[in-house]
């Protein structure tokens, strides 16, 4: 059902000259803001996505932008809005998204693999089968006390799975903007994103030092090479092999 909703929502989008990348975060923004309108005490009213749904598309675009101040994390795409130019307005999918909302649909959905379904299989993302998530998430174990450490999740899956079992996720990604939209629809808390690559420059840190956290779960990019400087200048004794093979540096880094 989750897949076949994500599904209606993106149909909506026709019209408005997006690609599908874009239609997909603009569908996961327009949540993101349903999200934290319904749960943040702190947001102002005039702020709230239900008084923005009649207004036309400069007025919309502007107060998303002052909504970012009130998000855990910035899940606004301005590529997006500045594309939507071409459209007169973003009237049919917010008409669905109030439709489902008013069926109930809203409150239950979970779209942790909504980059997985909105992608090209041929195109090499990074969206990974849900099968595989879960998988992972049942390896770790994870409880509903941990701190779960979830770096190159540029797709969100994982943390949002994180997430999901009442753990606390701390990711670290140089892609923050689709895992902030897909934390954005689980939950307004329990979360925090990092926009930093793990291995060169690692922010995860407590009075210089690295945190330490419980468990680790994460799918790391495959075939990377650092420069020399990464293993040379790393100030936390992360790596005991001298070597720019991307693989060994990770998994020196998880073990840190």
């Amino acid at each position: 059902m989750n897949e076949k909703i994500f599904s209606q929502l993106l149909d909506a989008t026709r019209g408005f000259a997006l690609i599908a990348p874009q239609s997909t975060s603009l569908v996961l923004q327009l949540l993101c803001w349903w999200k934290l309108s319904k749960e943040s005490s702190a947001l102002p009213e005039e702020l709230r996505i239900a008084h923005l749904v009649d207004r036309d598309l400069t007025a919309q675009h502007e107060a998303l932008r002052q909504v970012q101040a009130y998000a855990q994390f910035p899940f606004m795409d301005e590529s997006v809005w500045q594309n939507l130019r071409g459209a007169r307005d973003i009237a049919p999918l917010l008409q669905k998204i109030g439709a489902f909302e008013a069926q109930g649909f809203l409150d239950k959905l979970i779209l942790d693999d909504a980059a997985f379904w909105s992608l090209d299989r041929r195109d090499g993302s990074f969206a990974f089968s849900p099968s595989l998530g879960e998988l992972l998430i049942g390896l770790a174990g994870i409880r509903a006390t941990q701190r779960v450490y979830v770096p190159w999740d540029n797709s969100g899956q994982l943390a949002a799975r994180v997430v999901r079992s009442g753990a606390t996720a701390l990711v670290e990604t140089r892609h923050p903007t689709l895992p902030a939209q897909i934390l954005g629809v689980v939950s307004t808390s329990g979360w925090d994103i990092n926009d930093t690559d793990p291995v060169g420059v690692p922010a995860a840190l407590d009075q210089g030092r690295l945190v330490r956290f419980e468990t680790s779960v994460c799918i790391p990019p495959m075939g990377l090479r650092y420069s020399s400087e990464v293993f040379e200048n790393d100030l936390f004794d992360r790596f005991v092999e001298k070597t720019p093979v991307g693989s060994v540096l990770q998994i020196r880094h998880l073990l840190a």
